[in-house]
């Protein structure tokens, strides 16, 4: 997968033109936006990528779109694989040599909320739930979430009609057992 740039000519809405280019090309998945830019970002799956640039540049919302050079995949690393870090001497400002590393794993928690609004759209021949951070804003397959954090209450509302008939169910495991309305903790 890769992510291409797209910069929006400046007379249309980044919203309205991010919309268009998701209902002209579903199999793109909305990343992120910079409005002061007029910059939107989205993933493409490396099956569309052959004239994806192409066509987006024919758009008329489009002014410029470019893969962006910073995504990089790879494998995991071995598990026999280690780091060292030598930390010893010492740390001096303005001057050439050697610093120091550090890293700490945390448990992230909160006792917040959030609303995370669903739709339902077909997207070439298929039905995807597709999500969005405003009831009016621009939906996409992957909802712009960095993770769900332990103790946070979440909310998905479904008051759209296109979810009838649709059931949104949770598994604390892919294709899992899934539970069915209410609330619970996964």
């Amino acid at each position: 997968m890769k992510k291409v740039i797209v910069r929006i000519n400046d007379n249309y809405s980044i919203d309205q033109a991010c919309a268009g280019i998701l209902s002209l090309y579903g199999y793109l998945s909305f990343v992120e936006s910079f409005r002061s830019f007029q910059i939107v970002t989205f993933d493409c799956p490396a099956i569309y990528e052959s004239n994806l640039l192409t066509k987006l540049k024919a758009l008329n919302v489009v002014k410029n779109a470019t893969w962006d050079a910073q995504v990089y995949s790879g494998d995991p690393m071995p598990e026999e694989a280690t780091l060292t870090v030598d930390t010893s001497g010492s740390a001096s400002l303005h001057t050439d040599g050697e610093t120091t590393a550090t890293s700490n794993t945390r448990t992230l928690t909160t006792s917040g909320s959030g609303t995370m609004y669903v739709k339902v759209q077909n997207i070439s021949g298929n039905d995807f739930f597709t999500f969005s951070q405003t009831s009016g804003g621009t939906y996409s397959r992957f909802y712009n979430q960095s993770g769900f954090m332990q103790g946070g209450t979440y909310t998905f509302d479904q008051s759209d009609s296109s979810n009838n008939g649709h059931p949104f169910r949770f598994s604390a495991t892919q294709d899992g057992t899934h539970t069915t309305g209410g609330t619970g903790n996964l």
